[in-house]
């Protein structure tokens, strides 16, 4: 009898041994540092979305350009926010290479270094192709939106004016409030694909693919529903930034009126300067950031929860975006991250 018992329990035990190798060579295929599927489908993405672009392009007769000059909302250069954030990158791994020698040019580190760049390298192009549908907007559909979007802040008045009262409060206690909308933005953005990059880099792909899918759905949304934005009717609580929306919206006029021959002599310039309210990618962009930053246990987490706050806050109070553009935005994030937790399901099993 017990002779029997045996017998059968290896031969149970036989197939799921190989299920066991089975899954373990599964997971070693697609381990964090690879480009299986997900990576695969975001250069698909990225393919369709290029093709897009230079399709538009072509229907309206406008050139892609090489933006140039410094951006009215940032007050820097258009490429600034990209070049910190590989200049500290790259110092971070000449420091590591100076600590630990040869190890820092295994094949590992060295496949690792190389997936965050690609991964860095779509976003960039993904930002390049955004930016032009976002200027060719005039161009394509002339329609606007902000009449009925104001319409909805009138309705609910008393929310726009709750959302001033809080900002109010809340850049009482920050130094230089009218910096941080943009500054919290990009800060974000550099600090968290540093802490994933560099660190635990289980969610590193997701941060990446989430924040693509944004910039990339962004722009549909921008000519689907053509909109400048709340300051048009009134002046927000950001001086700053209302100094901006009005050299914005001088270049907006000059391209209406302009047209294509306007674009082909100011394009360089005004790659940074377009405007659009619907949705709002700011609070989208933050609230994808923040989301993987509190999966992955960042250290950032509680800052990025913040900024996610602030931004929606100061969206409306400084008239860059209706109150309509906040649930627009939020679900632009939430098509994003649960598009990407498919397309990278498997990497939430891995190391």
């Amino acid at each position: 009898m017990s002779t029997t018992k045996t017998d059968l329990s290896l031969s149970l035990g036989a197939p799921i041994a190989e299920d066991v190798v089975r899954r373990d060579a599964r997971r070693t295929r697609l381990r964090p540092d690879a480009l299986p599927r997900d990576a695969v489908a975001m250069a698909l993405v990225l393919a369709s979305f290029v093709a897009f672009a230079v399709g538009i392009a072509g229907s309206i007769g406008a050139a892609f350009v090489i933006p140039r000059g410094t951006s009215p909302v940032m007050g820097t250069e258009a490429t600034a926010p990209f070049v910190v954030t590989l200049v500290v990158y790259a110092g971070v791994h000449v420091s590591r290479a100076l600590r630990t020698g040869a190890r820092a040019f295994e094949p590992s580190a060295l496949r690792r270094i190389a997936t965050d760049l690609v991964l860095l390298g779509m976003f960039a192009v993904v930002l390049y192709v955004h930016f032009h549908l976002k200027m060719w907007v005039p161009l394509v559909n002339d329609r606007s939106f902000d009449a009925s979007f104001f319409a909805i802040d009138e309705a609910l008045r008393p929310v726009v004016e709750g959302m001033r009262v809080a900002r109010r409060a809340t850049a009482s206690l920050l130094p230089r409030a009218d910096v941080w909308y943009d500054l919290a933005f990009f800060s974000m953005f550099s600090l968290a694909f540093w802490s994933h990059s560099l660190g635990p880099r289980r969610w590193l792909f997701h941060n990446m693919f989430g924040i693509t899918i944004v910039e990339v759905l962004g722009p549909l949304l921008y000519l689907a529903a053509p909109a400048c934005g709340p300051f048009l009717f009134e002046a927000g609580d950001n001086a700053r930034a209302t100094l901006a929306q009005q050299e914005m919206y001088g270049r907006y006029s000059a391209l209406q009126e302009g047209g294509l021959v306007w674009m082909d002599a100011n394009g360089p310039a005004y790659f940074t300067a377009p405007v659009a309210a619907m949705p709002s990618l700011h609070l989208a962009a933050t609230f994808v950031l923040a989301y993987y930053a509190v999966r992955a246990r960042l250290w950032i987490a509680p800052f990025a929860v913040l900024g996610v706050t602030w931004i929606a806050l100061e969206a409306v109070a400084s008239r860059w975006h209706y109150l309509v553009d906040l649930p627009a935005g939020l679900f632009v994030a939430v098509v994003a991250i649960a598009g990407t937790n498919r397309l990278c399901a498997f990497r939430m099993s891995d190391a």
